[in-house]
């Protein structure tokens, strides 16, 4: 996976790395409402077995045709491939496709962005990973804003809760993927790496769709659900990670952690203006807290290790 990265002598962020971050916040912040508008109209399974296929011959034709990349995932791989891209996409993308049925677009993503803060709890027990009291006091800011955006405003039916619960265990299938791909030593590159779980979690969806759903109810979808659909596969899943590859070779992995801070805020206000979700002091304060959280987790132990070798270098 290091091969997507380069080493870095500076912390500066060049003007073509700013430009990215600005894309990323607002590509990957708007794909929240934009699955909101896809799944209003199709049916889940469908909407997932199509935009996957679509990001992931996507992604494999970048890696192989312009990254120059080997299309084979090497034997030591395949299992590995298989678990991270069940936890990553397949586990990820159920929960938080249902989830998002349920509830609205701007309250999924302050939820599904506390992913790193359960990613922290889940490497101390998994990776052996010391769990600061910094990193601790950020989860606990980040279960915070979930517990601000909640309580006394679940409206006490089973929907609300269970969709709250669904977008949580999304969160918690993307920091347990995250954590088995820290595990294994990974001979693919990142870009295919993302390719094959991308393909791997599509079969899930294709079952799921054969055996519940009519896929030829989408010539009903009007055009904004298709486009909801497309800007998931084409935008979201395809160019935004194309763009934060770019961004790492670009610049540290520390810098590049901070710039997704923003993404919960994109998605929050993007969701009020095209879905036109109200955004209220609870949503401010949960976004307030859980990007507390994410800072604690992200990013807070990364400039205190660089503080210390610079008072060692002085």
């Amino acid at each position: 996976m290091s091969r997507n990265t380069s080493d870095h002598n500076t912390e500066a962020m060049p003007l073509f790395g700013l430009v990215l971050v600005a894309v990323l916040v607002l590509l990957w912040g708007s794909n929240f409402p934009a699955m909101k508008l896809g799944l209003s109209e199709i049916a889940p399974f469908t909407f997932r077995t199509i935009s996957n296929a679509i990001a992931a011959i996507g992604l494999l034709c970048i890696g192989v045709l312009i990254m120059r990349e080997p299309f084979a995932i090497p034997r030591q791989d395949f299992w590995p491939v298989v678990a991270a891209g069940m936890l990553n996409i397949a586990g990820w993308q159920l929960f938080l496709t249902f989830g998002l049925l349920e509830i609205d677009a701007a309250k999924a993503v302050i939820i599904a962005y506390t992913m790193p803060l359960w990613a922290a709890f889940l490497a101390r027990f998994f990776l052996k990973e010391k769990l600061s009291v910094v990193r601790l006091l950020g989860i606990v800011f980040g279960i915070s804003g979930v517990l601000v955006l909640n309580i006394g405003k679940l409206d006490g039916s089973m929907l609300s809760v269970r969709g709250v619960l669904l977008v949580l265990a999304a969160a918690l299938c993307w920091a347990g993927g995250t954590v088995a791909i820290k595990m294994h030593r990974w001979r693919l590159s990142t870009i295919m790496l993302t390719a094959w779980q991308v393909a791997v979690g599509t079969v899930p969806m294709i079952i799921g769709m054969a055996v519940m759903e009519d896929p030829t109810d989408i010539r009903t979808a009007s055009l904004p659900a298709i486009g909801g659909m497309l800007y998931t596969a084409i935008i979201a899943m395809v160019i935004c990670h194309w763009t934060w590859y770019s961004l790492l070779r670009l610049v540290p992995a520390a810098v590049a952690a901070a710039s997704t801070l923003a993404i919960p805020i994109s998605g929050v206000y993007m969701s009020a203006l095209v879905l036109g979700e109200q955004v209220g002091w609870r949503e401010v304060s949960a976004l307030t807290l859980v990007i507390t959280g994410l800072f604690f987790v992200l990013v807070w132990p990364v400039l205190r290790e660089r503080l210390s070798r610079l008072r060692i270098e002085q």
